[in-house]
């Protein structure tokens, strides 16, 4: 009589025991889903589910029964399922693991036993392994399943272009990602606004707490205030400010609005309305406004900067700032100017950056004379040449301090009688000591506020930086403050703040779903997407489904946007048996 032979886990049984049947079901046990309407004859078939496979293994063990049983139960005891081969079938195997309870017939000879082993699976795999063909250059493949079970393929696609969308259809199911109707190329206009705000209202805007963080170039800067805002834009509330020897503010933050294809901006042109200016009289009070245009991660691209420390000329100085390292800035140029009553500009093309500012004012107001007063900060004239001292007695007057800034000290009334009636006493401001006594008609300003005629300026620099070029402009920042305890300039307004975005070509390339070198991966067995190795997040059919094919062959194909590059891959799968 001629034995069976049978290997698990590539372990011959045929060598403890002679194999006498081998039984398995024709296929694995079937359960049929119906949907059953109590008032209408018959059901509706909805579907059906394969069960696991088995298969039983009648051994018989002649003599020396218990040592052949040790030997088999070194073979069958696995933790997980292994492989089940009979030669007689050499194309498959089936992973399985022994169950049940194999009892024998007797402990000396002629024993017999039947070994009931059971699957997971409801299919035999194949002992080839997985298999591929190759899409053509239309798209198409031919799977065969030389099998008689429905077997998953997975498919691997490469995109040589860019891809809005991939379909994928099979004999019955189909799987559909992107967006049919994804363009690669939007028309755009020249230009289109990013930003048009009138700073009357600043509900659009962010206030932020964390001035110091965002823009780290400034070691004393707060950003505890809150804006106030009337008619013309948006100013300081010096009530909500601190006094300590830092600058004290408030700060605001923008996003770009929307635009046609892109909410960056890879090209844009800044433009803010402001009103700098202190009319007061006195040359001691401060201001200090940033302009900051930043990328998605608040790094600075282009700065502007204006303020004045009060160094008793009431000057403004202007800087212009590009991104330095980090979250940090560098000066590339500085100028000053009395005031800016006008706009601030700021502008990126490519890799080509340019600042503006423009002072529209040609005249100052004029105000009331006044006579000087303790504290205020003089010069002498230049054609001064007498000096008092306390007593009244004239001395020779050093021509250097003419140069010098002059604090007006205590008259002669609070000083020292009446020897010096009617004359300033001045002390030297960089120094601290007192010069002396000095008669009005030496003393360069006798009224503090006096008319200017101021010529329209314009400051304007341009820089090239290549290392710059790919930072693409997402948000604005806005901070006004003043130093300390001193007084704020009489004028002090942001009063609207315009960008617009441009583009350089009619048409924008988008960032599509599939790019050129992306890989994509729908993998059969499990469902699960992936794009170049992470879970696809782009859009995804909710009806999509694992191609699944039957035994024989099937056509399986893949259709990408119409403007795209056929992408190349293959279908992977195996044979499987029932």
């Amino acid at each position: 009589m001629r034995f069976l032979k049978a290997y698990f886990d590539d372990y011959p049984l045929h060598e403890h025991c002679d194999i006498i049947a081998i039984r398995k079901g024709l296929q694995p046990a079937i359960s049929n889903s119906y949907l059953i309407n109590p008032n209408v004859h018959g059901a509706h078939y909805l579907s059906s589910t394969f069960g696991q496979q088995t298969v039983e293994v009648d051994i018989r063990i002649k003599n020396n029964v218990l040592f052949h049983m040790d030997e088999l139960n070194k073979i069958l005891y696995r933790r997980g399922n292994k492989r089940l081969f009979f030669p007689d079938q050499p194309d498959r195997y089936l992973l399985c693991k022994l169950t049940g309870e194999p009892v024998p017939t007797s402990r000396y000879g002629q024993s017999k036993i039947t070994l009931e082993f059971i699957s997971p699976d409801y299919y035999w795999r194949p002992t080839a392994g997985k298999q591929s063909v190759s899409f053509d250059g239309s798209g198409r493949a031919i799977v065969s399943n030389l099998g008689t079970a429905p077997t998953p393929i997975t498919i691997e696609v490469n995109f040589p272009s860019d891809c809005g969308y991939l379909g994928a259809t099979g004999a019955e199911e189909y799987i559909s990602l992107g967006n049919v109707e994804e363009k690669d190329k939007t028309p755009v206009p020249r230009s289109e606004f990013a930003m048009n705000q009138e700073m009357d209202s600043l509900s659009t805007w962010t206030r932020q707490t964390n001035a110091a963080t965002l823009i780290p170039d400034y070691n004393k800067i707060s950003s505890a205030g809150t804006a106030k805002t009337d008619q013309w834009g948006m100013l300081l509330d010096t009530t909500t400010l601190g006094t300590g020897d830092q600058w004290h503010g408030h700060a605001y933050l923008r996003n770009f609005d929307e635009g046609a294809a892109e909410r960056h901006a890879d090209n844009f042109s800044l433009r803010s309305r402001v009103d700098i200016a202190d009319l007061s009289g006195t040359r001691n009070r401060t201001m200090a406004m940033l302009i900051v245009v930043m990328d998605e991660n608040n790094v600075p691209i282009m700065t502007t900067s204006i303020y004045d420390t009060s160094g008793d000329k009431n000057e403004l100085m202007v800087t212009f700032k590009v991104r330095d390292t980090g979250n940090r800035s560098k000066i590339i140029h500085t100028a000053k100017i009395p005031r800016l009553n006008g706009h601030i500009n700021m502008e990126k093309s490519g890799n080509v950056f340019t600042w503006e500012t423009h002072n529209n004012a040609t005249t100052a107001a004029t105000v009331t004379a006044r006579t000087l007063k303790n504290n205020d900060i003089v010069h002498l004239a230049t054609n001064a040449n007498t000096i008092y001292d306390w007593d009244g007695r004239k001395l020779k007057l050093d021509t250097r301090i003419k140069g010098e800034p002059l604090k007006v000290g205590q008259e002669l009334e609070e000083a020292n009688g009446t020897a010096n009636a009617g004359r300033y006493l001045l002390r030297n401001v960089r120094y601290g000591y007192v010069e002396g006594f000095f008669d009005p008609k030496d003393i360069k300003e006798t009224a503090v506020n006096r008319q200017e005629n101021i010529a329209a300026k314009t400051i304007r620099h341009t820089t090239t930086d290549s290392s710059l070029a790919q930072l693409r402009p997402y948000k604005v920042f806005v901070w006004q403050g003043k130093w300390g305890a001193t007084t704020l300039y009489s004028q002090f307004s942001v009063n609207s703040v315009v960008i617009q975005r441009k583009y350089t070509t009619d048409t924008l390339e988008l960032d599509n779903t599939f790019m050129a070198g992306d890989q994509l991966v729908a993998d059969g067995e499990t469902g699960q997407v992936y794009k170049n190795g992470k879970i696809f997040e782009g859009y995804h059919d909710w009806d999509s489904r694992p191609i699944t094919v039957d035994g024989g062959q099937t056509e399986i194909s893949i259709l990408p946007s119409g403007w795209a590059q056929m992408p190349t891959g293959r279908a992977i799968y195996e044979s499987r048996w029932f």
